[in-house]
């Protein structure tokens, strides 16, 4: 999963440490010739996670465009990319949000076809991966969730469960596939439906059209959470 510096002065480090999983080939890179990280690599060291940055052992991933180019084509390859490499939890889980209006089956052919297109090889475990990915309908922001809460609670209680730990242990990760213009509203709504708190917000990139929209967006962000939860 992509992970770089946060906008303005926000959040540095990883999302989690790795843990050694087989590699195989993917649309990006042969992951054959990339040796897998040792497990938990370095994690005791003082800098191998951010200050505060525990291991988790659960995780829920919350997609929002998850059926745009950008989720389709770099996202969701990238993401599946992480968990071969061994840079997730053992339990984790995917849900996908936009504003089309489809279920969980759909959402899953479209992360098949994402990981097969231009002749790459779907990873020997694609069915369990398929199985951890669920769809939540919505046009998110701070007046409407739409499906999304409903469904983030299921994929929280179902990895907690796999994991043996409170739904409280279970790290939300939001990641914004979307364009600048959909950021406010998004941000807004995590902090209205109680989203925000305990969670990291990975934003994608360009961060605003401007330097004004930049510095209008990177404000907003500030006020709705805490600087060490930004990528």
């Amino acid at each position: 999963m992509p992970a770089g510096p946060g906008p303005g002065a926000a959040g540095t480090g990883r999302l989690w440490a790795p843990r050694a999983k087989a590699p195989y080939r993917s649309r990006v890179t042969d992951f054959a010739a990339v040796p897998a990280p040792s497990p938990f690599a370095g994690r005791d060291t003082p800098s191998a996670l951010p200050a505060g940055c525990a291991e988790p052992t659960a995780a829920v991933v919350v997609l929002f465009g998850a059926t745009g180019d950008l989720a389709v084509r770099m996202v969701i390859p990238a993401f599946v990319e992480c968990h071969e490499r061994g840079l997730m939890p053992d339990a984790w889980a995917l849900v996908g949000c936009s504003a089309d209006e489809i279920d969980d089956a759909h959402f899953r052919e479209r992360v098949r076809e994402s990981l097969t297109v231009n002749g790459a090889t779907a990873p020997p475990d694609v069915e369990e991966i398929l199985g951890r990915c669920s769809f939540a309908s919505a046009t998110f922001g701070p007046d409407d969730a739409g499906e999304l809460l409903p469904r983030l609670a299921e994929a929280r209680a179902a990895v907690a469960a796999e994991a043996g730990v409170p739904e409280k242990e279970v790290l939300v990760i939001h990641f914004l596939a979307v364009p600048p213009s959909a950021f406010p509203a998004i941000t807004r709504g995590l902090g209205a439906h109680g989203l925000a708190e305990g969670a990291r917000i990975v934003y994608e990139k360009p961060y605003g059209r401007d330097q004004a929209s930049c510095e209008e967006l990177d404000a907003l962000v500030k006020d709705v959470l805490d600087e060490d939860q930004v990528f």
